[in-house]
């Protein structure tokens, strides 16, 4: 019953008139099951993978909205397309991302390099928040009520390679430059473009310079995308310097958004997700699922047909994910 509610996407209404069984026993069903599911760190013991795996090392990181209240947190590796870990939170945060990308070191993953949409909460750990400047003048510290300021923490990540999504990137200069005349819109979101996608460097420090130098002649309103750019060139520029195991890191996060839109058609069995332990226990069954789903859709001759547990393990693994539930909780 579980089985045809997370891969049939059958809703439980559908369930009810097939099976003639009540709406709400279904949805205890699920819950009990989905409780029942090993965790990453568990999932990594007991396939090993703490001491054998061929993940690639170029982690992906990004939040699905279950609803207004509920994020799912993904950790996806970008050579196997193997879900490393995941948790639900009440909002995408920095301490979130912490705890997420501890699991995933706990599952014995190397990050090597990291790829994001570069929400603030993923940017804190590879770069330093700014800090608070105090203006000259002011009354020094402590003041009546107020909190002293805390010393600044190294980021988590720090010295790991994070590449920003460049489609993400583009949709953050078009939001920049809405308010202009569309010609100008149009103008600078070109000369932008040609500078993300350049083919090497070398060519996209040529087209930023050119950029720059078409941008002194502007008005002062339509300096913001070469601005921006400048301050996340590095971010925008990891994939042309960094090698992870001879491979190129990937300049966008197609692969994970590619996986956020099979949770979606999953979710949309879901009506409603009251309550932070049963989007858990949903996501959980789903996850799971896709982690022995074979990738059929691959352009990749040597992924296709292989689930991304046997992409992760390099063996055949005869088990469903019913079965290895079942197996984990004897």
């Amino acid at each position: 019953m579980v089985k045809d509610f997370i891969q049939g996407r059958s809703p439980c209404g559908v369930i009810k008139q097939r099976k003639k069984i009540a709406r709400c026993t279904v949805s205890s069903w699920v819950n009990q099951y989905g409780e029942r599911c090993f965790t990453p760190e568990q999932v990594s013991v007991a396939l090993r993978f703490r001491t054998h795996n061929r993940w690639g090392g170029v982690l992906l990181l990004d939040g699905k909205y279950l609803n207004r209240n509920l994020v799912l947190l993904l950790a996806v590796d970008c050579f196997t397309l193997d879900i490393v870990s995941w948790s639900v939170e009440y909002r995408e945060t920095a301490s979130g991302y912490t705890k997420l990308v501890d699991s995933v070191e706990a599952c014995g993953y190397v990050i090597d390099a990291l790829v994001s949409d570069g929400h603030v909460a993923i940017s804190s750990l590879t770069r330093e928040t700014r800090s608070q400047h105090h203006y000259k003048y002011t009354r020094t510290y402590p003041r009546p009520g107020v909190v002293p300021a805390q010393p600044t923490r190294r980021p988590r990540l720090d010295g790991v390679p994070h590449q920003l999504c460049l489609v993400h990137a583009e949709r953050e200069l078009k939001t920049l430059v809405a308010r202009l005349p569309k010609r100008d819109q149009e103008r600078l979101l070109s000369l932008s473009h040609q500078v993300l996608y350049a083919k090497s460097l070398k060519q996209a420090l040529k087209r930023r310079r050119k950029s720059t130098t078409l941008s002194v002649s502007m008005p002062p309103s339509q300096h913001s995308c070469s601005l921006w750019i400048s301050d996340h060139w590095e971010a925008l520029t990891t994939h042309h310097l960094i090698r992870v195991n001879g491979r190129r890191i990937p300049p966008t996060s197609n692969v994970v958004e590619n996986i956020i839109s099979y949770l979606n058609a999953r979710l949309k069995t879901v009506k409603r997700l009251r309550s932070l332990k049963s989007a858990a226990n949903i996501t959980n069954l789903i996850i799971m699922n896709y982690r022995f789903k074979p990738l059929e859709n691959s352009k990749n001759k040597l992924k296709r047909n292989k689930t991304p547990l046997e992409l992760v393990t390099g063996k055949k693994i005869t088990s469903d994910w019913t079965d290895f539930i079942n197996k984990s909780t004897a």
